[in-house]
């Protein structure tokens, strides 16, 4: 399972997790796993310097490893990878067997992005999401608003469907809107 808490704590039977906020003033992103027997075999959350860390969707490949999808806003840390932004798409992916990140990549807007799907396909995960007015870069790959900001600031969202190699890295990107 995947979420995010604004709590100080949050427990999965033996793993007890902590909130990166030091007052549980913002949310932090957790992944559990727990096995047909209904027992938790580990739990993992994400550490962080930020506003709040949003987990929507998850999804597990014919290997057993997890991958998760969601929003960001700040610093956060993924295992050995650090992302930063103050509006950022994130997809990260778990070790199945023992809930060690294993790579954690972003798409950045200056304005609004958001991560809401995923799918895994037999060559890695596919990602939804919104973005706009402006732009979002996923790695090389920049999307742009068929509806930018005017100078006014205004202008309207897109969505994004994003496909991502299973060794993590940014493959092809598309919006529509």
């Amino acid at each position: 399972i995947t979420g995010w808490f604004y709590s100080s704590t949050l427990t999965f039977g033996t793993y007890s997790l902590t909130n990166p906020s030091s007052g549980g003033t913002t949310s932090g992103a957790f992944v559990a796993k727990i096995s047909s027997s209904g027992t938790w075999q580990w739990a993992q959350e994400s550490s962080a310097n930020a506003y709040g860390l949003n987990s929507e969707d998850i999804a597990i490949d014919s290997d057993g490893n997890v991958y998760i999808v969601g929003s960001m806003w700040g610093s956060y840390t993924f295992g050995s990878t650090t992302l930063n932004s103050t509006s950022k798409v994130f997809l990260a992916k778990l070790n199945g067997s023992n809930g060690n990140w294993m790579w954690a990549l972003s798409g950045d807007s200056q304005y609004n992005g958001r991560g809401y799907g995923i799918a895994i396909g037999n060559d890695g995960p596919y990602i939804t999401g919104y973005f706009g007015p402006q732009p979002i870069n996923f790695g090389s790959i920049t999307l742009t608003n068929s509806n930018p900001a005017t100078s006014g600031g205004t202008g309207g969202d897109e969505l994004f469907l994003v496909k991502a190699t299973s060794n993590g890295t940014w493959d092809w990107g598309i919006s529509v809107g």
